[in-house]
Parts: structure tokens; sequence; C-alpha cells
């Protein structure tokens, strides 16, 4: 392979290694916040009810006030003592008893779910429905993947273009060092900056041209002075 191709793979390479390692971060940041969020709702509604039964003295009608939108169970003793009618729909009963922290109802709902003991011998069971997260989270990942083409074509163009910027000064060098022969010893190649890399090897280049240009006078000199001296012994 040439130095130009390797140069763009190398590019290409490590700008989709970038945009990986980008793209994980970004969806375990939103992922873990997401699932920080769900946690809070669970807190909160988890928190509302016992509060409300706690302060009730363990009257369970206390918590119709709360409406039948949320999704919480409580039990006592085995036996059910109140569920919201959110909680029945969506197929619930069946995640509590397995005691299971997510769920997936028949109709392709996605539930949290956390259960535990609280005041006054009652089992509380809440859930929040994370569809619209999970879908969201399906969604980011669908997005950072699509980009994945995109910014590997990007990369393997901008490496190519790169490389050949960056070469075309070798290749200038190296027109100018196939054109310098035995009859034009004096000319040198172009140092555009004598600090950088090519700069350096052009000097260094020009110093071997210059010392063979010395050989080449020497050379000269002695020849013409046998000859003279081999036509007037």
């Amino acid at each position: 392979m040439s130095i130009r191709l390797r140069l763009t793979l190398w590019h290409a390479g490590v700008v989709l290694v970038t945009v990986l390692v980008f793209s994980l971060l970004v969806y375990l940041f939103v992922r873990r916040n997401t699932e920080a969020l769900t946690a809070t709702r669970l807190d909160d509604a988890f928190s509302t009810v016992r509060t409300v039964i706690a302060n009730s003295g363990g009257d369970v009608y206390d918590v119709a006030h709360l409406g039948h939108e949320s999704f919480f169970l409580l039990t006592r003793g085995g036996k059910t003592a109140w569920r919201t009618k959110a909680w029945e729909a969506a197929g619930l009963q069946g995640a509590s008893a397995t005691g299971t922290s997510a769920w997936s109802s028949a109709d392709g709902r996605r539930f949290a779910l956390r259960a535990a003991p609280i005041a006054h011998g009652f089992e509380l069971a809440v859930a929040v429905e994370v569809s619209d997260a999970d879908a969201h989270l399906r969604g980011l990942a669908a997005v950072l993947l699509a980009c994945l083409p995109g910014a590997l074509i990007l990369s393997v163009a901008g490496g190519w273009v790169l490389a050949g910027r960056a070469l075309a000064p070798v290749d200038a060098l190296t027109a100018k060092a196939r054109a310098i022969g035995a009859s034009n010893l004096s000319e040198r190649l172009p140092v555009a900056n004598p600090d950088d890399e090519l700069g350096r090897l052009a000097t260094v280049f020009n110093q071997t041209l210059a010392r063979l240009e010395t050989a080449f006078e020497r050379l000269r000199r002695f020849t013409a002075d046998a000859s003279h001296e081999l036509r007037t012994p």
C-alpha cells in the first residue's frame, strides 16, 4: 500500500473509533439519566401512596383520592386491599406476583415497578410507564448507528485529501530530485521550511548534492590535468 492509502486508512480508523466511543458515551449518559428519572418517578409515586396510608391510619379508602390513572397495588396478608383501574387494565397483577422490577403488558407497554412493605401491615407495589423513554433510547441508538456510515465515508474522503496535501511536497521533491543529474549538480531541492521534517530531508539531500558536485569538480580537474600531461610529456 502507498503511504497515502495507509494514512487514509489510519485517519478513517481513528475517526471511526472516536465516533464509536463518543456515540457509546452519549448513549450511556442519556440512558443513565433516563434510568435516574424513572427511579425518581418511582420514588415519588411510592412515597405519595405510603404517606397517604400512614396518615390515614391504614384506611385504604383514602388512596381513592389519588385517582385511578396512577399504577399501584395495596395488599395485606396476601390479599388485595386496593388497586387502581390503570393497574388492572395494564395487567400488572401478574408482575406483582412475580416480583419483577420490569414488565411488558400484552399491548407492548413497558413498566418499571417497585414493591416494599409499608405501615399497618400493607405491601405496596407501584409502577410507572417507561414506554416513551425506551422508545427515545431506541431512537437515539438508531440515529447514532446511522451516523457511523456517514462518518466513515467523510473520514475516508477527508483522510485521502489531507494525505494528498501532506504528501504533495514529497512529490515535488521527488520530481526535482529526478531531474538532477551529473550535468546539473549545481541545482538544489527547494526548502520551504527548514525546520520541518521535509525541510530537514531536503537540506540533507542538498548537502549531499553539494559534496557530489565538489567531488565531480575535483574529478573533472584531475581528468583535465591528466589529459594535459599525457598530451605534453
